[in-house]
C-alpha cells in the first residue's frame, strides 16, 4: 500500500521527507507550472532529484 500525503510541491516538504527517509521516493503535485519548475530547481540544487519528482496535475484527480 502506498501512503499519500498532500503537499504543495514548491514547499520544502517533499525534500524533507526524502532527506529523513533515504529509501523513500516522493512525488510532489501542483497546479502551477512555475511551482513545478521552481521545485525541480531547488530539488536538483539539494541533490535529491533522483528520488524527488514533481508533477503538474490536480491532486484530487490522482487520488481517485
Amino acid at each position: 500500500e502506498v501512503e499519500t500525503t498532500p503537499c504543495r510541491s514548491s514547499s520544502k516538504r517533499p525534500r524533507s521527507m526524502a532527506r529523513r527517509s533515504p529509501d523513500l521516493f516522493v512525488t510532489g503535485v501542483t497546479l502551477g507550472p512555475w511551482q513545478v519548475e521552481q521545485a525541480r530547481r531547488l530539488t536538483a540544487e539539494a541533490g535529491l532529484d533522483a528520488r524527488v519528482s514533481f508533477a503538474l496535475a490536480d491532486y484530487l484527480d490522482i487520488r481517485k
